[in-house]
């Protein structure tokens, strides 16, 4: 009876962080077509450079993973394109030995002068192992940042991802990850 109620409690926290997260999603969308010209100008004030990401984070937080400490290292590119889309590639692990690198696109909207929130979408190659088990190696990461910027550009942010292999498999159990975020500009 009890393994039935964890496993009922811990479905109803995964469908409501989706529920979430595809809820603010569109909002910000929204609030960026309607505020584009403000915060585009506002962004343009400060160029902006490549920035190295140091993460650390808890690895599925509706799940029983052990060891699930995750840690990461990602490199942020220039905006590219009259979109400002920012490439990213990077690296995260898990204390218990899965790793995940990845190739991805963000893009900041500034809520206010130094509020940022980044949606982001990356694909990559997921590390399975006993502990850890997401159904492919072919992972796909959605998320949100959202991040406060300091002088020269220092970033400090929360951000909540969720990784997927899209049905790819059969097994395809998912996973959210929450993150705490440091960005350091380079020169």
């Amino acid at each position: 009876m009890l393994p039935l109620l964890y496993q009922y409690y811990r479905l109803r926290l995964r469908l409501r962080l989706c529920r979430v997260f595809s809820a603010v999603v569109p909002i910000v969308l929204l609030l960026q077509l309607f505020q584009w010209p403000a915060y585009a100008a506002s962004a343009k004030k400060v160029p902006d450079t490549t920035k190295l990401v140091l993460s650390v984070g808890k690895f599925g937080i509706d799940q029983d993973f052990t060891d699930s400490q995750r840690y990461g290292v990602e490199l942020r590119f220039k905006p590219l394109t009259s979109w400002r889309l920012i490439p990213e590639l990077g690296y995260s692990w898990l204390k218990n030995g899965a790793h995940y690198s990845y190739l991805g696109v963000k893009r900041d909207f500034y809520l206010l002068m130094d509020v940022i929130i980044t949606p982001s979408f990356a694909v990559g190659d997921f590390n399975n192992n006993a502990k850890v088990n997401l159904g492919h190696s072919i992972e796909f990461r959605s998320g949100l940042e959202l991040s406060y910027q300091f002088y020269r550009q220092f970033r400090l942010g929360f951000a909540l991802y969720h990784l997927s292999n899209a049905a790819l498999s059969e097994s395809n159990p998912g996973s959210e990850e929450l993150v705490l975020s440091f960005a350091i500009p380079l020169p």
